[in-house]
């Protein structure tokens, strides 16, 4: 499991930064941001198809 999740964060990283810019405007802000994410994907990342992809989820990017 550990090892998909990873993969699945690496494929997606850009997303979940651009996602953090779009709401924070420091630096900081946006890592602090990044990190809640991520630990949120992880905290329900059993939760989820396995299948699907990150990316489904839509977003305005």
């Amino acid at each position: 499991m550990e090892k998909e999740f990873l993969e699945q964060i690496a494929a997606n990283k850009d997303i979940i930064h651009k996602i953090a810019k779009m709401y924070m405007d420091e630096a900081d802000d946006q890592q602090d941001l990044t990190q809640e994410i991520i630990y949120q994907l992880l905290k329900f990342y059993d939760c989820f198809q396995h299948a699907r992809v990150i990316r489904h989820v839509r977003y305005p990017l």
